[in-house]
């Protein structure tokens, strides 16, 4: 699930933002993602999901977490449950604390919202 991020970060990339450990949504993706394949019951579905040992760049402050890894049947519905939901909604969330942190400008919001979803749906997540 974390390649279908990539999504987010080369958005964000081609709209000059920095990308660096402080604005990777990669844990948001998976707390939530986590959350909702708990909630609908789907490793009855799709099957178990394993950890693994994550590694991060050096660079980075995050540890080299366990994560979760799911079975591949489950990719389509990662994608409509990331589109329909992470996106409009925990995307946005996930940027507003990084506001109240410190970690994101107020004036970055803008372009950070509307370089991964249309100008219509992150002109109404600004209001």
């Amino acid at each position: 699930m974390f390649d279908e991020a990539t999504t987010i970060i080369a958005s964000l990339i081609r709209n000059n933002i920095i990308v660096d450990d402080s604005i990777m949504p990669d844990g948001s993706l998976g707390i939530h993602w986590a959350k909702f394949w708990k909630a609908q019951g789907l490793e009855a579905v799709h099957g178990e999901r394993i950890k693994i040992v994550h590694k991060y760049p050096d660079s980075y402050r995050q540890l080299d977490p366990e994560i979760n890894a799911y079975p591949v049947g489950a990719l389509s519905e990662f994608r409509v449950w990331f589109q329909e939901t992470y996106l409009p909604e925990k995307y946005p969330a996930y940027i507003k604390r990084k506001i109240k942190d410190g970690t994101v400008a107020l004036e970055s919001v803008p372009v950070l919202l509307s370089a991964v979803m249309p100008p219509e749906v992150s002109e109404r997540l600004l209001n």
